[in-house]
C-alpha cells in the first residue's frame, strides 16, 4: 500500500506596513493569490484575505502557516495586522501554525537586486520619524537584519545608488540623491530559500529600531 500523498502547505502573507496593504496565499513557493488594494487597513487587510480565500477556493483552516511584515513602516498598520494574527493563533486549529516574520527594506532591497541586476553595495530608506530614515545597506556577505537610523546629511553623503521606499505617509521632503521605489513584495516567493531575509517568531510584534532576538528561519519549516 502506497503512503498517501503529502497536502502541499498553505502559507497565507500579510504585509501592511505601506499605505497599500498586500496579502497572498502561497504554495510551494507560487502565489494561489496575491492582492494589493491601497486604503485603510482595517478594511483592506481581512478584505484581502478574503479575495485571496475566495480566488484560491479554499476555506481558512485549509491556512498552514503565517508570513507577515514586522516593519519598518507603517505602526498602526502593521499593529493590526499583527493583531490578527495573535487572533487566528488563538483558534484551535492554529494554535501550532508557525509565523514566520520580515523586514521590510532588507526584502525590498533583494527584490530590486533580483529585478535590476544591479551591482552591490546599494542602499534602501524609509521615514524613521523625528527627522531620521531608516536605512538599509546592501552589501556583499552582510546580514539582512541589520538596520541603521540615519540622518538626512548621512544619506546624502552615501556616494552608491539610494532607493527611498515610501512606507506609510510621507512627513519629509524627498532627498536629492534618493531615487523612489514602490513598495511592491508580490515577487518575495523568489526569496523563499534566503534563509537571512527570514525569522521564525512565537507572537508577531512591530519592529523597533533597537536590536532584537530572532529564531533563524528554515525553508524546511514549510515543506
Amino acid at each position: 500500500m502506497k503512503p498517501s500523498a503529502r497536502r502541499p502547505q498553505t502559507i497565507l502573507l500579510l504585509d501592511a506596513s505601506a499605505l497599500e496593504t498586500q496579502t497572498g496565499l502561497m504554495q510551494n513557493g507560487q502565489w494561489l493569490s496575491f492582492q494589493r488594494a491601497p486604503g485603510e487597513t482595517l478594511e483592506t487587510l481581512f478584505l484581502g484575505v478574503s479575495r485571496c480565500l475566495r480566488e484560491a477556493r479554499l476555506e481558512f483552516d485549509r491556512v498552514d502557516g503565517f508570513l507577515y511584515c514586522e516593519g519598518p513602516g507603517s505602526v498602526l498598520g502593521i499593529r493590526l495586522a499583527a493583531m490578527a494574527l495573535q487572533g487566528w493563533k488563538s483558534l484551535p486549529g492554529h494554535k501550532s501554525a508557525p509565523i514566520t516574520a520580515y523586514r521590510s527594506l532588507p526584502t525590498i532591497a533583494r527584490l530590486i537586486q533580483l529585478k535590476e541586476r544591479l551591482k552591490l553595495p546599494f542602499h534602501c530608506i524609509s521615514e524613521g520619524g523625528q527627522g531620521l530614515w531608516n536605512l538599509f545597506s546592501l552589501k556583499e556577505g552582510n546580514s539582512t537584519h541589520r538596520l541603521a537610523m540615519a540622518s538626512q546629511e548621512v544619506i546624502e553623503n552615501l556616494k552608491e545608488p539610494v532607493f527611498h521606499i515610501p512606507l506609510g505617509r510621507q512627513k519629509q521632503p524627498p532627498l536629492n540623491n534618493a531615487t523612489p521605489h514602490p513598495y511592491n513584495i508580490e515577487g518575495i516567493p523568489s526569496l523563499m530559500n534566503h534563509e537571512d531575509i527570514f525569522h521564525s517568531v512565537d507572537d508577531p510584534v512591530v519592529y523597533r529600531s533597537q536590536t532584537q532576538d530572532y529564531v533563524k528561519w528554515s525553508a524546511q519549516r514549510h515543506r
